[in-house]
This record gives C-alpha cells, sequence and structure tokens, in this order.
C-alpha cells in the first residue's frame, strides 16, 4: 500500500523521522483544522519504494524514536481504558511502545507498562497517572531510557524493550 491520505482537508506531516539507514522514514500526521494542529497517528514509510509500512492511527502517538540498527521503531502514546494494562483511565498513563519491523506482524510491545507503578489503583481516580516521554534507544537495541513525570517529580528509568528489566537512574523534584 502506499502512505495514505487522511481525509482531512490541510493534512500535514510533523515531526519526520528518517531511520539511521535511512530506508524508512516516521512521521506523526495529522491535520490543521481551525488553526490547531490535530494528531492522526504515525506512519512509516519506506523511502526507496514510498510504500506505506507501518500506520498507527492513534491520535495521541507521538515522539517516534529509532533504534540505531533501524529494525524497531519506539513512540509515547496514552493508554486506552483497559486495552493494553487491564483497568487504567483513558489518558491516565501514557507509555513507550515499540514496533520491530524485522517481525511479519508489526505488533505493538508496551515496554513501560506504567500503571504498574501507580501509588493509586487506576479504577479509583483520575491522579496519580505517570506520563512518559522522550524515549531513546540503548546502543544494543536491547533497552529504551525514558522520562517518567508523576505528581512527584521526573525520574529517568531504562526499560528492557521485553518489559521484564527497569531501573530507575535518577530522579526528584524540580
Amino acid at each position: 500500500a502506499q502512505a495514505k491520505q487522511i481525509d482531512v482537508p490541510g493534512t500535514v506531516s510533523e515531526t519526520l523521522g528518517l531511520s539511521p539507514d535511512g530506508n524508512m522514514n516516521a512521521m506523526r500526521v495529522g491535520a490543521t483544522v481551525d488553526g490547531q494542529w490535530v494528531s492522526k497517528g504515525i506512519q512509516v514509510v519506506d523511502t526507496r519504494t514510498g510504500q506505506l509500512v507501518f500506520d498507527f492511527a492513534e491520535s495521541s502517538a507521538t515522539e517516534p524514536a529509532w533504534s540505531l540498527d533501524s529494525t524497531r521503531l519506539a513512540f509515547v502514546a496514552n493508554l486506552a481504558s483497559g486495552e493494553y494494562s487491564g483497568t487504567t483511565i483513558k489518558g491516565m498513563y501514557s507509555d513507550v511502545f515499540y514496533v520491530d519491523f524485522m517481525s511479519k506482524t508489526h505488533a505493538i510491545v508496551n515496554v513501560t507498562e506504567t500503571s504498574r507503578f501507580s501509588k493509586i489503583p487506576a479504577p479509583l481516580t483520575e491522579l496519580g497517572g505517570i506520563s512518559v516521554y522522550n524515549p531513546i534507544w540503548s546502543p544494543d537495541s536491547k533497552a529504551i531510557a525514558s522520562i517518567w513525570h508523576q505528581d512527584d517529580g521526573e525520574a529517568i528509568w531504562v526499560t528492557s524493550v521485553n518489559g521484564n528489566d527497569w531501573a530507575r537512574l535518577v530522579g526528584g523534584t524540580g
């Protein structure tokens, strides 16, 4: 399939992200509606053929980041209620996800699963959520570092791509 035009007048792309090998380009796609940017998701296009390789139609998806070997793309998105962690309130948590372009299914993997770290059970309140941003891959593509924001401050965490291992590197208030 070719990269597709979204049926909104004024469709544009934002945040171009060329893979390190130059073979794929990840971009946030959306439109300017009444002077406001409205995100429609992330698309990845093969730069050699112009073919659409991946289309993640989730408006909260942002910050695409390529692994150094150009086989995986990490991005941030808000959790939908119950979609990834069982019981969450939509928008309460954002997480780092990735897609592996070496796999045939291009399954989306939630790496950070921040809801498991919340001090307040998600079903009880909209307070206490965790937002994650600025994902960056380790040089060996086995882990992703990101900034986690919670009410009590920010911290840098490193999470393995399988999500089983994580470590808080530094953090605090201010």
